[in-house]
């Protein structure tokens, strides 16, 4: 089954401009001011909650092979979390949320404490696995 992704389309009416490579300001990501605390993957085997540090609105997009800025008729917004992590807000990639489910589990790291789920470990957090963390997955109080 093939994955449709929501790709960010330019703004017809919008004029494209020389990209400034001395001046970020006027042309680089804004920082949203209020948004939930909260983020998580609903796609493939995502089983973890994250908490949001900041979110980026990104207005501009490359084009013209590296030289040229085109505006975007939505923004695309991108949640980095505390642990580094970054999910592009989009109904079928990643939402946010402000209540996680009680059963749900955090991400260690966004906490401070060590990863759930270790790279070279065992897979597992005090004998629960990850198949059972994704089902798991999910908020109680919607968010975006």
């Amino acid at each position: 089954m093939p994955i449709i992704v929501d790709h960010p389309v330019d703004d017809e009416h919008a004029e494209v401009v020389e990209r400034p490579f001395g001046d970020r300001d006027s042309f680089g990501p804004l920082l949203a001011q209020r948004f939930p605390p909260f983020v998580f993957s609903i796609r493939g085997a995502s089983c973890l909650i994250h908490r949001v540090q900041r979110v980026e609105v990104h207005w501009w997009r490359i084009a013209g092979h590296g030289h040229l800025l085109a505006k975007l008729k939505r923004p695309v917004l991108i949640a980095i979390t505390i642990c580094g992590s970054h999910f592009r807000l989009c109904g079928d990639i990643a939402r946010t949320c402000h209540v996680p489910n009680p059963d749900a589990i955090p991400c260690g790291r966004c906490n401070g404490e060590v990863a759930p789920f270790g790279k070279h470990g065992s897979a597992t957090k005090a004998g629960l696995k990850r198949q059972v963390a994704h089902v798991r997955l999910g908020c109680v109080v919607k968010g975006y």
